[in-house]
């Protein structure tokens, strides 16, 4: 989450950067180039940025494009949605473990994986059944596991069922 507020502020500050660029360019475009690129300066763009912004592009745009604010826009909401998606995750109640005979089914929380643990190395019927329901196996963890979802933990709860059922064999 800390990761991707700052992130978030540092899309914002561009974005509001861009506008300030554009309002400027907007504001003194009929004194010259001269008072837009001294204008540019005085808002704290570099000279550089401030040459680029004041030569017109290949269909005359001065400024920052709409389409540059317009996608930046776009990706500020995205990054606000996701941190809200991690912080409802982050307060959402840990799910109690399933245990079976013979295997375990936990939600980590730390690697952001739903894992299904077994006693000893489960027959090919079962790891195919855990392959077709997306679980892999990861060596380092020790355990079938996929990415944390409601529909990873709905997958674990239906292979327990089979599990449970002998459908499968642990």
């Amino acid at each position: 989450i800390a990761k991707l507020e700052a992130e978030l502020a540092k899309e914002r500050s561009a974005q509001a950067l861009a506008k300030s660029i554009n309002a400027t360019i907007r504001k003194h475009l009929k004194d010259g180039p001269s008072a837009v690129a001294a204008a540019l300066s005085a808002i704290g763009v570099g000279s550089k940025l401030a040459a680029a912004a004041v030569q017109p592009d290949d269909f005359g745009r001065l400024g920052v494009p709409a389409y540059v604010l317009t996608n930046r826009g776009a990706n500020i909401r995205r990054l606000e949605k996701r941190i809200a998606e991690l912080r409802a995750k982050a307060a959402a109640p840990a799910r109690e473990p399933i245990t079976g005979n013979g295997y375990a089914i936990v939600e980590d929380r730390d690697v952001n994986r739903v894992q299904i643990r077994f006693d000893a190395r489960p027959p090919a019927a079962t790891i195919a059944v855990l392959k077709s329901r997306g679980f892999r196996w990861a060596p380092s963890e020790n355990a079938w596991q996929r990415q944390a979802s409601n529909g990873a933990w709905h997958a674990a709860q239906a292979v327990a069922a089979s599990l449970d059922a002998g459908e499968i064999v642990p």
